[in-house]
């Protein structure tokens, strides 16, 4: 009896510790994996080798939505919108050295391909994702790209994970479908104007998105691509100038801070437009008007 409630304490406890095991921190949670996107164009078996230095592989399209969301978070992180990244696919030779077979790094079966119009190319063993349609083209092994390396959600790595809470905090971010530092998000997917964006985050006692730093900014961004099914166009947040002050050039987060952070797309901010919106093509902001209707990410602070 004392042993089976050993063992009975000791898999509670495994579940405890898995239920609160994250991704590492600066990496991506999607659908149960975690991915580090790498912006260093690497020759495919450097860029096999970094993958293995973190205890993960390169990574594996599991299916058309998967693809999608990868390469369309990998246009955002990798700041470009054509050109390839390396993922886990090549092709190896058998025994007999005659025939070739297609492997995933991470030694599942190829059982989907979504190979671009005229590719694989013979001779051609490796095999990149473009950014721009997710399509697949076979490449030679010195082709410099960035990389996607993954690893299972709660896998060992090399680099200790986060413990999280398995509850966000309640009050002001109940429902939060983000937690970064002290901040929780959520993603209004309505297309709504700036002042109707506004309105409904102060409905949920929340405000338009405000943010600390740039990493707050970059998973935001990659989270509202998948959210909003969106690889372009903007959405509201909280950044504004003082209207009515033709003489105050800086900017404002809801909260009444100066913004200290550079993030601008070039040419930007127009002398007309005093209200901000952030791309998801580039994480960068640029001013819009008032009256643009897109989504809105909202904000609360946890104490």
């Amino acid at each position: 009896m004392n042993l089976l409630f050993l063992i009975a304490s000791l898999f509670s406890s495994f579940l405890i510790v898995n239920s609160t095991v994250t991704c590492n921190y600066g990496d991506t949670e999607y659908d149960g994996y975690c991915y580090t996107f790498v912006d260093q164009h690497l020759h495919f078996p450097d860029a096999q080798a970094y993958c293995a230095s973190l205890g993960g592989v390169l990574v594996r399209f599991r299916g058309n939505a998967d693809g999608r969301w990868l390469t369309s978070t990998a246009a955002t992180k990798f700041h470009a919108t054509y050109g390839n990244f390396w993922i886990g696919l090549h092709y190896v030779k058998n025994a007999n050295n005659e025939n070739k077979t297609l492997i995933w790094d991470d030694g599942h079966d190829v059982n989907y391909t979504n190979w671009f119009s005229g590719s694989p190319f013979s001779g051609y063993d490796y095999v990149g994702a473009r950014l721009a349609d997710t399509k697949w083209v076979s490449l030679l092994a010195e082709t410099p790209l960035p990389f996607i390396c993954y690893y299972q959600k709660g896998q060992n790595r090399n680099q200790p994970t986060t413990p999280v809470p398995s509850e966000l905090p309640t009050g002001i971010c109940d429902g939060a479908e983000l937690l970064l530092g002290h901040r929780c998000f959520f993603f209004n997917p309505t297309l709504l104007n700036y002042d109707l964006a506004k309105q409904e985050c102060e409905k949920a006692r929340k405000t338009l998105a405000i943010f600390d730093d740039f990493s707050q900014i970059n998973f935001v961004t990659s989270t509202a691509i998948s959210k909003f099914s969106m690889t372009y166009g903007s959405f509201w947040i909280s950044l504004r100038k003082n209207s009515n002050d033709e003489n105050d050039k800086k900017f404002y987060w809801a909260d009444g801070s100066v913004n200290t952070l550079s993030n601008w797309t070039p040419g930007y901010p127009f002398q007309n437009q005093f209200v901000v919106s952030l791309q998801v093509s580039n994480s960068k902001w640029k001013t819009s008007d008032n009256s643009t209707y897109m989504p809105s990410v909202c904000s609360g602070y946890v104490q």
